[in-house]
């Protein structure tokens, strides 16, 4: 289960996650981000409830903030647990990012 909230404060979209981001949740973060995130100069992902992510959630995610990246929007995950932070350095989110 995914749980998903979004606040605007600002140029600053944040969009908190809870709960798994997998395979069988992945579209509620989709929808997020297709339709709901406006025009904004940064992106946070709030990453504080998020407790598991299978390799779909991290492409997930990825994918969104490279797109935000090459719109020029500034995206940033923040909170994230230590299991979670080991895995997307692992695979290599931080750098092909740009952040650490």
């Amino acid at each position: 289960m995914l749980g998903i909230s979004h606040t605007q404060c600002g140029d600053q979209f944040t969009v908190a996650l809870n709960g798994e981001l997998a395979l069988d949740t992945v579209e509620a973060f989709h929808d997020v981000m297709d339709r709901r995130a406006p025009q904004t100069e940064q992106v946070v992902f709030d990453c504080a409830g998020l407790f598991f992510a299978d390799s779909t959630g991290v492409n997930a995610l990825l994918q969104a903030a490279l797109r935000l990246k090459r719109r020029g929007v500034a995206a940033e995950v923040v909170n994230l647990n230590d299991d979670l932070r080991e895995m997307l350095d692992v695979t290599g989110f931080f750098e092909v990012l740009g952040s650490a």
